[in-house]
């Protein structure tokens, strides 16, 4: 009877003990917690970094709004420099339209037989000019400045002194001929060092 009874407590306890182990090594409660504990810990890690995410955000924002404001910055000093482009052309349009008109009204007034019905689109194009025998003077030579394409002047039997020469240094001229004038020798040989291609005809070069 004695050992019966040790032989049901031992049976007791063995389920006992089974039970217990067999309960706390459930896999889907372990699984559970687990799930949950990292689920605290992200949702702690969330509310820590939050505040550090709406600071990033507001800065991020910041950020945006200057950037728009330095493109449209940017966009309106790019038309205003294309408007002020724009009046710059047509100024110098303009200038040098009233320059061809100055200087064809002189040019007629000078030469009214070989000239006198030139056009301002014929000027600008214009290659040679003869003003020999003319009335022109030292200070009707700033006008040939606004010829862009003259390249060979006569001022034959003319009242220019060479005093004037310094309006011709910046022109391409390729031929000058000053024969029979008061041209001085180093008004010729200051102007063939300013353009060392132009061939010059003066009483000088006998």
């Amino acid at each position: 009877m004695r050992a019966f009874l040790y032989v049901l407590a031992a049976a007791a306890l063995f389920a006992t003990g089974w039970y217990v182990g067999r309960e706390s090594s459930d896999p889907q409660r372990d699984l559970a917690e687990r799930f949950g504990a990292e689920m605290r810990a992200h949702a702690e890690m969330r509310q820590r970094l939050s505040p550090k995410l709406e600071r990033l955000g507001e800065r991020l924002e910041t950020q945006a709004v200057d950037m728009e404001r330095l493109y449209a910055e940017r966009r309106q000093a790019q038309a205003e420099s294309e408007r002020l482009g724009r009046e710059v052309k047509a100024l110098q349009t303009g200038y040098e339209k009233a320059a061809l008109e100055a200087s064809l009204a002189r040019i007629r007034e000078l030469v009214p037989g070989r000239y006198g019905s030139m056009t301002i689109e014929e000027l600008r194009h214009l290659r040679e000019l003869d003003l020999s025998t003319s009335g022109v003077m030292d200070d009707d030579l700033a006008m040939l400045a606004s010829l862009p394409a003259l390249r060979r002047l006569t001022l034959r039997r003319t009242r220019v002194t060479g005093a004037g020469f310094a309006q011709l240094a910046s022109m391409e001229l390729e031929y000058l001929d000053v024969e029979l004038t008061a041209v001085t020798k180093k008004s010729v040989e200051e102007l063939q060092a300013a353009n060392p291609g132009i061939d010059v005809r003066s009483n000088w070069d006998k």
